[in-house]
């Protein structure tokens, strides 16, 4: 995590870095797959029956939507043939077609009715990481816009980042065919008030019988996704460009780009496996490549 801050002077700064800490905490015990004791899990285990914290709400909503709009190539169910892929990574063979046609299948089914009182329709695993962690750091930057004192921030959750203020400031985007973290940047834009995610097979993936495939599943097959290398997106906030970013690593650049355009203020760079470059008019207008 990284935190910047614009201040007068040091004392709001010392309160920044414990408030952001103490938000993302908090919102970690909401959305965590990895801790039993969150309410996402908690949900899932039926553990909860009188209603869902706004946050989880919001964020499921939100969820329901980009499902939509992508039509299916963004799915939380996938956290199922994710794990699947997982098990063959470790297996060293890869996963047999019926058995993924199978949880295909069921990730395609309805996944929860949010009227009323909020109820799953599935017993598959479900991940929002592809929306909470924006979501998260754009509620951590609003903490920031609380600190009296504080004028500008910004804040980067691992490639995630939301920033705030009356002066843009330059992100570079990072070679997704290079492991070297000081290596030049393939291309730098100014973010105002706007949030910037990238997401990628580049750092992660499963290694099966010599074979690399991306991390990515695309739902709609239950297959790795496999042309794009990176999918970088600028939004309005940091959890719609989270959601784009993978939803744009999973369709077809052309689409990702026709989609783009669709959408007011979101901007995105797009790089396939053969090195080719791929950018809206917006990304465009705002680069320095």
């Amino acid at each position: 995590m990284e935190v910047q801050v614009v201040t007068e002077n040091a004392s709001p700064a010392d309160q920044v870095h414990e408030r952001v800490l103490a938000e993302i905490d908090r919102l970690e015990a909401v959305f965590s797959v990895f801790r039993p004791d969150s309410e996402l899990n908690r949900w899932q285990r039926g553990e909860i029956r009188d209603g869902l914290s706004p946050e989880l709400m919001e964020v499921l909503t939100a969820c329901d939507g980009w499902m939509k709009w992508s039509s299916g190539a963004l799915n939380p169910a996938v956290e199922s043939l994710t794990r699947l892929w997982r098990d063959a990574e470790q297996a060293n063979a890869l996963p047999e077609d019926d058995d993924i046609q199978k949880m295909r299948a069921l990730v395609s089914k309805p996944l929860w009715d949010l009227e009323g009182t909020p109820t799953l329709k599935t017993e598959l695993p479900i991940s929002l990481n592809a929306l909470a962690k924006g979501y998260i750091v754009d509620k951590s930057c609003q903490v920031l816009t609380e600190v009296l004192g504080v004028s500008a921030g910004l804040i980067n959750i691992g490639g995630d980042i939301r920033h705030f203020g009356s002066s843009p400031t330059r992100v570079s985007i990072q070679d997704p065919f290079t492991t070297v973290d000081n290596a030049t940047p393939v291309a730098s834009v100014l973010i105002n008030g706007e949030g910037i995610c990238t997401s990628g097979p580049s750092r992660r993936g499963f290694l099966i019988a010599g074979q690399r495939f991306s991390h990515i599943i695309d739902p709609r097959t239950g297959y790795p996704t496999e042309r794009t290398a990176s999918a970088s997106v600028i939004a309005p906030s940091a959890m719609e460009a989270d959601a784009l970013a993978t939803i744009f690593c999973v369709l077809t650049p052309q689409k990702s780009l026709a989609l783009a355009d669709t959408l007011p203020d979101v901007r995105c760079l797009l790089f396939t496996d053969d090195g080719a470059q791929y950018a809206n008019a917006r990304w465009l207008q705002t680069s320095n490549t």
